[in-house]
């Protein structure tokens, strides 16, 4: 029989998780369940979460899961400046000010005013570059020895490397270079070209560029959660071997048959679930406005149904949505719930009548949601650009209705003839979801491995 192939996994994010760690946590645990393979995790060290989902927990013994802490000389600095400020301030305080304060508006100018503006950038840029390229820099020295001592010792085969965040990937390449065992990086977002990035500066975001090549040509596979992220990777290294990249979705697990949709005809709420934050362009208004129309309009026609929308995590948007919408939460059409755990959250998603996904025109991101709605079988209307990566995603494979931020009439119109309708009550069946299932993905993820071993006998 043949031995098991050895795989370490470098994962920043592994439970216990809270909040934005949970999916990455998830891509990893899923993975983890369903490939045949020794496998060993090297993360960071456990942090003290009041707020951890203990519903989302890995098998692996304990032995096979390594936790490395961090080096941070400059967060410590950052304190003690921090500390001895406040103890100065205190003590400013307890002084007259008068005369401090006269001399200081005599000897101020624009000069001390540009030199504080540079200290400032200087600062920024020492700053940014202790944190390169994200604040698990600090992480990658110990648990690079860490990563090391276990490849050694257990013989590790492959290094499969996730990001974000990219802290992550360098490691994994430091490791790989070190030691010459072949390294797959995995990439659940963009790392260069990203909308949400926050620039470091010009020489920084460079860099990054160029540790980014560096990383992908030394690959021997790079794997992409969409298929428009893949798209992207071929065009911008046009001179890499097309075959080292492949898609690999974040894909979804199958539910048991506990706890199945069953629509209730007494009741006249039918309730729409967003599950996640709630941010920035993430903005549910044009659904919120399309239900107060429709509702109305329900009121008007003597409809029995009315549209209830939950939001199920936090809210935090460019305006005040609690004033925005009062009169919706006054009248329980429009809930906020706190965020619960995993579990839960699939529960209460099975348990919706209509499930939605609110995302920005991402090129090529689609929200990891995607694959929790599609395990629980519930319909699932999609705002979103139509030539977004989940437009496109929607569209391509069939997964629900699909309508741009611009299209409040359709939406109204869908929500309308959704209250009309009987049988969309039931479970939704997506023909083509099969593709996203887990076990095909971990499956493609095993094949992939195993043809990187044979290379390396051959």
């Amino acid at each position: 029989m043949q031995p098991k192939l050895k795989v370490l996994f470098i994962a920043y994010f592994f439970p216990p998780v809270s909040g934005g760690g949970i999916p990455g946590a998830m891509r990893v645990l899923k993975f983890l369940r369903f490939i045949n393979a020794e496998a060993y995790v090297l993360t960071k060290k456990a942090d003290v979460l009041s707020q951890s989902d203990e519903s989302i927990s890995c098998e692996l013994p304990p032995e096979r899961i390594l936790r490395a802490g961090k080096i941070d000389p400059f967060g410590r600095l950052l304190k003690f400046q921090y500390w001895l400020k406040t103890l100065l301030r205190k003590r400013h305080h307890q002084e007259s000010s008068t005369d401090s304060l006269s001399k200081s508006s005599v000897f101020s100018d624009h000069s001390t005013h540009s030199q504080k503006a540079l200290a400032v950038r200087v600062k920024d840029f020492i700053y940014n570059l202790n944190y390169f390229p994200d604040q698990a820099s600090v992480w990658i020295i110990p648990a690079f020895f860490a990563g090391r001592k276990v490849i050694r010792k257990k013989k590790i085969d492959v290094i499969f490397a996730t990001g974000s965040p990219w802290s992550s990937l360098i490691l994994g390449y430091l490791l790989s270079k070190l030691t010459r065992k072949p390294l797959v990086v995995d990439y659940r977002d963009p790392w260069i070209n990203n909308p949400f990035h926050h620039t470091k500066g010009a020489f920084l975001d460079r860099l990054a560029a160029k540790l980014e090549h560096r990383i992908v040509k030394h690959a021997t596979f790079v794997s992409l959660n969409t298929e428009p992220l893949m798209e992207e990777f071929l065009y911008r290294y046009p001179s890499l071997d097309k075959s080292k990249f492949i898609v690999l979705p974040n894909g979804f697990e199958e539910q048991d048959s506990n706890n199945q949709y069953s629509y209730d005809e007494t009741k006249s709420e039918l309730v729409i679930r967003h599950a996640g934050f709630l941010y920035g362009p993430r903005d549910p208004s044009v659904l919120l406005d399309a239900i107060q129309t429709v509702n109305q309009q329900a009121i008007t026609s003597n409809m029995p149904n009315r549209w209830v929308f939950e939001q199920i995590g936090a809210v935090s948007l460019g305006y005040d949505i609690k004033k925005k919408y009062q009169q919706m939460l006054s009248d329980g059409s429009f809930k906020i719930l706190p965020q619960v755990p995993y579990a839960e959250c699939q529960r209460l998603l099975k348990q919706a009548d209509l499930l939605v996904n609110i995302q920005p025109g991402t090129k090529t991101q689609v929200p990891s949601k995607i694959y929790d709605y599609l395990a629980v079988d519930r319909p699932i209307l999609n705002i979103t650009p139509h030539d977004g990566a989940l437009g496109r995603m929607v569209k391509k494979y069939q997964l629900g209705a699909c309508f741009d931020f611009t299209e409040k009439r359709s939406i109204e119109e869908y929500l309308n003839s959704k209250l009309a309708l009987q049988e969309w009550r039931s479970s939704e069946i997506y023909s083509s979801k099969s593709c996203f299932s887990i076990k095909n993905v971990a499956e493609e993820l095993e094949n992939m491995f195993n043809k990187i071993v044979r290379r390396q006998k051959s």
